[in-house]
């Protein structure tokens, strides 16, 4: 096998076992925790990939992560930046899909799991890197009620 087919099979497993953990901390680990996932915020920008732009160290790290990053995370997509923009709408989609089953360097299950996620995406106003201002404070609302009426509760919950 290939290095990066290993290191992509390690990443999934430490992403899986951290996910279990999460609910699971205990007070100090989980300021720990918070405290690396603003530390991975404020890193959003630094390091960009020179082939995709919307990709730095801190958007793979956020995105493994996952759902629990999101609110940390959202802000960022009112940043006057427009990389930073880019970027947070990077973590969010990508979080997003895996919420639906969606896996790196495999892909959907089946159509039918894809078309639920397009259809969440769109619900959270399909923010994208064409998004205007507007729009992103648009999405940033949607996301923003779908917080707080407990949506992220139901992909985090075991």
């Amino acid at each position: 096998m290939g290095q990066e087919f290993i290191v992509r099979i390690l990443s999934v497993c430490v992403c899986v076992v951290a996910m279990a953990l999460i609910g699971c901390y205990p007070k100090s680990t989980q300021k720990q925790y918070d405290k690396r996932v603003r530390m991975l915020v404020s890193m959003i920008d630094d390091h960009p990939s020179q082939t995709h732009f919307d990709v730095t160290p801190a958007t793979i790290e956020l995105k493994k992560i996952g759902p629990t990053a999101i609110p940390s995370v959202l802000p960022l997509i009112l940043s006057d930046d427009y990389f930073t923009r880019l970027r947070a709408i990077n973590v969010l989609y990508g979080i997003s899909a895996e919420m639906f089953g969606f896996v790196p360097g495999v892909g959907w299950p089946d159509s039918f799991v894809e078309e639920q996620h397009r259809e969440f995406w769109r619900m959270l106003g399909s923010v994208s890197r064409d998004s205007s201002r507007e729009e992103c404070h648009a999405s940033f609302d949607l996301w923003q009620k779908w917080l707080s009426s407990g949506g992220l509760q139901k992909f985090t919950k075991k």
